[in-house]
């Protein structure tokens, strides 16, 4: 046979729950009475009964009178918002009923009985206890699941985030090493297509050379030929510079002019 739901106690919001009994078929007197109390003890000690009619709303099965005293207790005590209570659904809905018919407390004012302050027999301190044990459990390994889940996704996105920067890094170096690469390779093309330029053979004559000849030559030309001569100093001169120290070396003038 399969295993029933358990029953599960809730507190649960009066703006929630409709009752199909109308209040006023209750004694005043007692609907007062049983106001107060709950005031007094702030609650009911004999919890509703209701099932699930649509999304967060529920209807009375049992306990239209504590229903009524509350919804006027709240009146008097607009923080009095709740009431503890058992939600049936289509599973043990009928087995529910089934107890109830058996037990004197399950009487209602349509069974024409004098409406009087019976309550359903109550659960200990010690169930009602053990009842917000199992749902502060139920709560803690809801929010554990939560927390494995974003867990895992927090290592997935860690993992992801990693492999991008280490491929990104990679293909990085690859690429700098490629560039590289490609331009020594260049450069060394380059080295071997430019043809080795011989050093310009620098004749100097017996006979002196003429400012004519002088003036025909390039400016390292002319640097050989003065090195040759024995002038120094030439590096930074310029053109018209170095044919005058040359004149002057040929003109037998001072070295130094």
């Amino acid at each position: 046979m399969p295993k029933t739901p358990e029953l599960r106690y809730y507190l649960l919001d009066l703006e929630q729950i409709t009752c199909p009994i109308a209040g006023d078929q209750f004694d005043p007197d007692v609907v007062e009475a049983l106001t107060d109390n709950l005031l007094a003890c702030g609650g009911t000690v004999h919890p509703l009964v209701v099932k699930m009619v649509s999304l967060d709303k529920y209807q009375v099965i049992v306990g239209a009178l504590e229903y009524h005293a509350a919804l006027r207790a709240q009146q008097k005590d607009p923080s009095f918002e709740k009431i503890g209570g058992y939600i049936v659904d289509s599973k043990n809905e009928d087995l529910v009923r089934s107890q109830l018919a058996i037990l004197p407390s399950a009487l209602q004012p349509s069974d024409r009985q004098p409406p009087v302050p019976v309550h359903e027999p109550t659960h200990s301190p010690e169930d009602r206890w053990h009842g917000t044990l199992d749902r502060f459990e139920q709560t803690c390994a809801a929010l554990n699941r939560t927390l494995d889940r974003q867990s895992q996704s927090f290592v997935a996105l860690q993992d992801a985030v990693l492999h991008s920067a280490i491929a990104q890094s990679v293909t990085g170096e690859y690429i700098m090493g490629l560039i590289e690469n490609q331009v020594r390779t260049l450069i060394m093309q380059e080295l071997e297509k430019k043809p080795a330029v011989a050093p310009q053979e620098i004749k100097v004559p017996a006979s002196r050379y003429t400012i004519v000849e002088l003036e025909k030559m390039s400016v390292s030309a002319l640097k050989e030929i003065a090195k040759v001569l024995g002038i120094s100093g030439c590096s930074k001169l310029k053109k018209d510079e170095i044919i005058g120290k040359i004149m002057a070396i040929q003109d037998g003038a001072n070295s130094t002019f």
